[in-house]
């Protein structure tokens, strides 16, 4: 009892335990759209309503902050608006307005007038400060147009998990790390307590749907259900993450005050500038980012493609070596490729495509152009980077026809006969992952290459065009090593940037590689009223490539600085 009125005690002082969603409750807006009205930004605003129909007066916004200290200073704690329950043995806060979750609409606003009103009336009986009372009600209901919330979603990404992972405050007797603490695969109602199995982690969202998600699901069907069981009987992610969260970092401050616990108020996950509030110190930061979220994932992989049956037969496509060490620092977290499940990707995504899987295909999964979660779209994102922009942001983007071998590869130190799909997927898992680390290995090694020096002109004089200003003298020679060492900076490169002319293409583009492509001249019109529809004419082909090129890799001279390659002509 103790421990559970610290814990009462210490909840009254923080701000957001009320974001978790009274029954029915509408979350606040979280742009201004005020008319006439000076926007007045919240994190810790929550629209309260109870879903009364033909309602007269607007829902009311209701401050938190404000509130919950309001409660502090006389003495009381959540409890005024809260009760708790007990999971895993602990008295937990639980985040909904008390006693109110199984009620009628009508009941419901009843509730929130008898406990608000109540409380309000209670402090101007004692002479206290305090809020509206039965005969104000616009006090409350007044459509505050210029209220407005500001709330951010939490983004509990990689670096924040790490956080967690090395916290000494969360770990368990006789468990060798922390992630039994959060994740759980099942909660046992009847003795409120939640069923571990390592191994099996997956992200909260994948059980505990958003309140929008659930409400589809159950309106499709009520008795909906999925590999986590009846739909209907899940917290909402909203609720489970407050409850999770928030009780955990109040447990932990009520056993030490002094103990690091993490925020239990709205700004600490919601503000816009969230990360400072929980941004590690930078001696840890390097030690923080190369954690690892451990679930038993080997670190490469022969990521074979689905094939039919008479592919199978035939050999099919050769499978992919894929660094998943490698990706997973890459990734904002898990999701960022698992966006459903963590399981394979043909697991929801098939040749055919299937509604599991949206019917987006296995090779559109992997292949899209444009889509963030696959390969190639991730790996295109990746080229709008200064360091890349230059030459990809010229580049059409489409697959060239020869770029699958590049992923599509025999693994190294596999015989020509025994390097088919079927030999290769027979191999045990142990060897797979081996032969796919090897050739990951070997591919890390390589460097960008470029022209022989030799082969590379030092200077090009551009003077086709010249009139009013002196030719363009093109420092070449300095434009290709310049080139060449950023690419050589970059993993994505290596791997992709393979053959010694492939930099010539980002300028010599729509051509054959070559060391002696032929001259802009050969496809862009000098006389504008000349050039071929869909290509312009070469002094603006001359502008594109060269001002683009500097203005994303941020070269001097700049796209403004005519001067800086053209010298006027003295007349």
């Amino acid at each position: 009892m103790k421990n559970q009125s610290s814990l009462l005690r210490r909840m009254g002082v923080f701000t957001s335990v009320l974001i978790a969603f009274f029954a029915l409750g509408q979350p606040a807006q979280s742009a201004a759209k005020a008319t006439g009205a000076r926007a007045n930004p919240r994190v810790d605003l929550v629209t309260l309503g109870s879903g009364e129909k033909g309602r007269e007066m607007p829902l009311v916004k209701f401050k938190h902050d404000q509130h919950t200290q309001a409660l502090a200073k006389n003495g009381k704690s959540c409890q005024a608006c809260h009760q708790t329950k007990t999971v895993n043995g602990q008295e937990q806060v639980v985040f909904s307005f008390k006693e109110t979750e199984n009620l009628a609409p009508s009941a419901k606003k009843e509730a929130f007038h008898a406990s608000c009103i109540g409380c309000h009336t209670e402090l101007a009986v004692a002479g206290k400060p305090t809020g509206p009372t039965e005969a104000s009600c616009r006090s409350c209901h007044n459509g505050e147009s210029g209220l407005v919330s500001s709330k951010e979603s939490m983004r509990f990404d990689a670096m924040l998990h790490n956080r967690h992972i090395a916290a000494k405050t969360l770990q368990v007797a006789g468990a060798k790390d922390n992630c039994g603490t959060c994740h759980h695969t099942g909660f046992d109602a009847a003795t409120g307590t939640f069923t571990v199995k390592r191994g099996t982690e997956e992200a909260c969202l994948t059980c505990h749907l958003t309140p929008a998600q659930k409400a589809r699901e159950l309106a499709k069907n009520p008795e909906a259900a999925d590999a986590f069981g009846p739909i209907a009987k899940r917290t909402p992610s909203n609720q489970a993450s407050h409850a999770m969260c928030i009780n955990c970092h109040l447990q932990v401050t009520a056993k030490n005050a002094t103990a690091n616990s993490g925020p239990a108020e709205c700004a600490g996950c919601h503000d816009t500038k969230i990360t400072q509030h929980y941004a590690p110190a930078q001696a840890d930061i390097k030690a923080l980012a190369s954690m690892r979220l451990d679930r038993g994932q080997p670190d490469a992989v022969l990521m074979f493609p689905a094939t039919t049956k008479k592919e199978d037969k035939q050999g099919g496509m050769l499978p992919v070596s894929f660094d998943h060490k490698l990706h997973e620092a890459a990734a904002t977290d898990c999701r960022t490729c698992h966006h459903k499940q963590i399981a394979a990707c043909s697991s929801c995504h098939t040749l055919e495509g299937t509604a599991k899987g949206g019917f987006v295909t296995l090779d559109k999964t992997m292949h899209s152009q444009t889509a963030a979660r696959s390969c190639i779209g991730c790996h295109n994102q990746a080229t709008e980077q200064p360091q890349c922009a230059g030459c990809h942001a010229s580049l059409p983007k489409r697959m060239n026809e020869n770029a699958c071998g590049t992923c599509h590869a025999a693994p190294v130190g596999v015989a020509s006969e025994k390097a088919t799909p079927a030999a290769l997927s027979a191999l045990e898992k142990e060897e797979r992952s081996r032969l796919a680390a090897a050739t990951i290995q070997a591919r890390n090694n390589r460097t960008v290459t470029m022209v022989a020096k030799s082969d590379i002109p030092e200077t090009v004089t551009i003077g086709i065009l010249s009139n009013e200003f002196e030719p363009s003298v093109l420092p070449h020679g300095k434009i290709v090593q310049t080139l060449t060492a950023k690419a050589g900076e970059s993993k994505l490169a290596n791997a992709f940037h393979t053959e010694s002319t492939t930099l010539c293409q980002s300028c010599h583009h729509n051509s054959p590689a070559s060391k002696t492509p032929p001259r802009c001249v050969s496809c862009h019109a000098v006389d504008p009223q000349k050039a071929t529809s869909g290509v312009p004419a070469l002094k603006a082909a001359y502008h594109l490539q060269c001002m683009t090129c500097h203005a994303r890799m941020n070269q001097k001279p700049a796209e403004t600085d005519c001067n800086g390659c053209h010298k006027p002509r003295v007349k």
